[in-house]
């Protein structure tokens, strides 16, 4: 019987690793789409500023838009698995044993914010730590980077055509 989980959990986590992947790599692909094509829009005198030249766009192009992939793909699956099984615990918990349940999960949010607040410890080099948040965009060499790519991102965006019906004007 244990055999047979193994076999299910094995296959299950397969089809979900591909999926991910192949829902990230779509993700990646329409992030550097629509970014090239606001791109293409934007007026003359955009491309007149040094930090708008053909080499920070093109860098742009290479580096902002795989950050997206940082929180998608593998990490996205990890913490949808992560939340359903949390939910799913508190919910069969619950119908089992309320008061002890409601006991437990009024711990979750302590070891919650005890878990988050060792993740700094837990690299051992500053270059583990730039590694680890590479993924989220929040390494920067220069005090500068973050303005001009939020400058950048904004102006691009101001760009893009809004869908009818969804977005307010």
């Amino acid at each position: 019987m244990f055999f047979m989980l193994a076999w299910a959990q094995l296959l299950s986590y397969s089809i979900q690793g591909i999926a991910f992947a192949f829902c990230s790599e779509r993700l990646i692909h329409r992030a550097r789409d629509q970014a090239f094509r606001t791109m293409l829009r934007q007026d003359i005198g955009f491309f007149d500023y040094e930090e708008n030249s053909a080499g920070a766009l093109t860098s742009f192009l290479s580096t902002e838009t795989t950050h997206a992939a940082g929180l998608s793909g593998a990490t996205l699956g990890t913490i949808l698995n992560v939340l359903t099984t949390l939910i799913a615990g508190f919910v069969l918990s619950l119908a089992l044993g309320w008061k002890l349940a409601l006991v437990c999960i009024s711990t979750v949010p302590i070891l919650l914010a005890c878990g988050t607040s060792l993740v700094p410890f837990s690299f051992s080099t500053a270059a583990d730590m730039k590694q680890a948040s590479f993924a989220f965009g929040c390494w920067h060499d220069s005090k500068l980077a973050p303005k001009r790519r939020m400058r950048n991102l904004r102006l691009m965006l101001a760009k893009l055509p809004r869908p009818s019906g969804l977005l307010p004007p």
